[in-house]
């Protein structure tokens, strides 16, 4: 096990910076705990999504492309309903929150298009299309996680937070009936209630160790995006033992405990109780025994340390 660890810590942590494509400030990724809850973070990303696409209009607009592209909207919609369904949302309700994004980056991208009509303003040059997909896909990955947590948080969407939701998000071109249409979708995803409990990991069944895949492998999939550059991907790999383990795993891990250290909960804690399985298989806690987690002042890895702790007790 120690030596499927090792080959671990060799993955080298790709940070990307999730920088506006169009204006949303740095400081609005870095919200902690102290200064946002999941739903803000929430709407601060539908926000900055929709920021990228004054860059997509440009793009087509100097390319001569058509705004509509129902094969790529097609392709967005599988890919986003997909991971989802992996984090535990209801395929049947998110589906048109999803839908509403894309609804309301076209309005965006024609609403620029027409002004560029009469004030043409494409001397610029603009970012290559492939390079903004790979920014919205990756900021729509984060946008289903940190919305899994506002439900598992049981946030009650009511009027406070419809008008927390419009302040925040007001993109240029965004009309009132978009931001309608997004928070009425917004509000009607669910948790998809068929799906296990992950993070109540004292209660948990895993079915999957049997398999030599531990628990929670397709949602890693998804978390693990955050520490790569745009357009790059992880995949799950097979060990000599015959396990498959999903590559990036203690790279996030890291990640996500600088974040707790700083003060994010929520999404974060998620994320780390999801890694737990992956990091037990890999033998990382046979390399630094869990008491060795727990003790000490670093909060982060003492909270991952409890989790895995918690994890092997239920699992005797």
């Amino acid at each position: 096990m120690r030596k499927y660890f090792a080959a671990f810590l060799t993955v080298t942590i790709m940070i990307s910076a999730l920088s506006a494509c169009t204006g949303t400030h740095q400081s609005e990724m870095t919200t902690s705990a102290t200064d946002t809850d999941n739903f803000e973070s929430l709407s601060l990303l539908i926000n900055q999504r929709l920021s990228c696409m004054q860059a997509v209009a440009r793009f087509k607009a100097v390319n001569h492309l058509v705004i509509e592209d129902i094969a790529q909207e097609n392709r967005v919609l599988a890919r986003s309903v997909s991971r989802a369904k992996a984090l535990g949302l209801d395929a049947a309700s998110v589906k048109p929150f999803i839908t509403a994004q894309m609804n309301a980056a076209k309005a965006i991208q024609y609403r620029y298009r027409a002004d560029w009509l009469i004030k043409p303003q494409l001397h610029q040059q603009p970012h290559h299309l492939d390079d903004l997909r790979s920014k919205i896909a990756t900021l729509g990955d984060k946008l289903l996680v940190t919305l899994h947590a506002v439900l598992t948080d049981g946030t009650v969407m009511d009027d406070r937070r419809h008008r927390q939701f419009i302040r925040i998000v007001n993109q240029h071109h965004l009309s009132d009936e978009d931001r309608e249409q997004l928070f009425n979708t917004l509000k009607a995803v669910k948790l998809n209630t068929n799906a296990p409990d992950i993070h109540n990991l004292t209660t948990m069944e895993d079915p999957a160790m049997s398999d030599k895949i531990p628990a929670h492998t397709e949602q890693l999939n998804t978390i693990n995006q955050k520490i790569l550059a745009p357009g790059e991907s992880l995949p799950a790999v097979k060990l000599k033992d015959g396990s498959r383990v999903q590559t990036g795993t203690v790279a996030t891990m890291l990640y996500n405990i600088m974040l707790y250290n700083q003060g994010e909960r929520g999404a974060i804690e998620r994320e780390l109780e999801l890694s737990v399985p992956t990091l037990i298989r890999i033998g990382l806690f046979e390399l630094f025994p869990v008491d060795e987690w727990i003790a000490g002042y670093n909060p982060g890895r003492r909270f991952v340390g409890e989790r895995a702790k918690a994890w092997l007790e239920h699992q005797r």
